[in-house]
């Protein structure tokens, strides 16, 4: 019986490394190419979204390498993420068949939204006062959805029964939309079904773009880049005023963390006192806080502070209490 040379099967294990060597190249080029995008876009998006944030309390940060800034690019692209993953589903169907299908969008959208609220966004600081939920109109429009699908169905219509479901999802829809502007207007509060109307908002504009914009790179497709640019930094600027400073700074948000600091006897600022404070950002130079009712930052260097308690009560530690000498 013949043998196989030991040669020849090593170099036959030689030549199938190099081919799946040159097949894997050209996916790990295109792999990390695509890392790196992924990672200026996050960068960039955390950048513009840190400034805008800190804009809002009259100051710029100094520091562009901090981590918040990718944690804000990526909370960013997280939430924006999801809608639009929902959105390139309904890229195939009909107008009618999307109007039917966006009161159970928003529904489904709104129970995703409890969960992350809760678990994510902060309702203590100053811009957030407690929230004041509306269940009932969220009942209502579960119930016209449900009774347009029974009436539909009992018509034994197809067309009935899409018309029927595009009407009630329409009309719910308008409704949420008026009487949570309503809502706002009147309490200028912030809710788990702002974020439910960030997704519904985004699942929107996406479904416009994919129906309305070429799938090519055409000469119209480069025309409308300046409307996407738009959209985009539109998108940035909506959530950097009003979702991020929300979200929990120990997720990396942008929402306040109440502190009390004590001040150095040759502090410019209260010397030798102390002051209850929300801390918006900190840098290696000194704290940016903002008094209570208070929409503008007061930079405190680091010299002039002797301590930080993150409370807003320094009865709440034993430490800085006549009890606890």
């Amino acid at each position: 019986m013949a043998t196989v040379p030991q040669k020849t099967v090593q170099d036959a294990h030689s030549d199938r490394a190099r081919q799946l060597l040159s097949q894997l190249a050209p996916l790990a080029d295109s792999l990390s190419k695509g890392v790196a995008a992924l990672a200026i876009a996050m960068y960039v998006c955390g950048f513009l979204t840190v400034s805008l944030h800190h804009a809002n309390y009259g100051f710029v940060g100094t520091n562009p390498f901090r981590p918040r800034i990718l944690a804000a690019g990526a909370w960013f692209m997280f939430f924006t993420a999801i809608p639009v993953a929902v959105a390139t589903r309904y890229r195939q169907r009909g107008w009618i068949s999307i109007a039917a299908s966006l009161g159970f969008v928003l529904l489904l959208f709104y129970g995703f939204s409890n969960v992350l609220f809760y678990l994510l966004f902060d309702l203590g600081s100053p811009h957030s006062p407690t929230p004041y939920h509306r269940w009932s109109y969220w009942a209502w429009g579960t119930g016209a959805l449900i009774a347009a699908v029974l009436y539909s169905l009992a018509t034994r219509s197809e067309k009935v029964t899409v018309t029927a479901t595009a009407v009630a999802s329409g009309a719910f829809v308008l409704f949420a939309l008026g009487l949570r502007l309503q809502g706002y207007l009147l309490m200028r509060d912030f809710e788990s079904s702002d974020l439910a109307l960030w997704f519904f908002g985004i699942f929107m504009v996406t479904v416009l773009e994919l129906k309305t914009s070429p799938g090519d790179y055409s000469g119209d497709r480069i025309k409308g880049l300046g409307t996407d640019l738009f959209l985009i930094f539109t998108v940035l600027l909506v959530f950097g005023r009003y979702y991020y400073p929300h979200i929990r700074s120990s997720w990396g948000g942008g929402a306040p963390v109440a502190v009390t600091i004590y001040f150095t006897k040759d502090s410019a600022i209260k010397p030798g006192q102390s002051v209850s404070a929300q801390l918006v950002e900190e840098s290696d130079e000194g704290f940016y806080i903002v008094g209570q009712r208070e929409t503008k930052a007061v930079y405190v260097p680091r010299s002039a502070v002797a301590l930080v308690y993150f409370s807003d009560s320094a009865l709440d530690s034993s430490l800085l209490t006549h009890e606890g000498r």
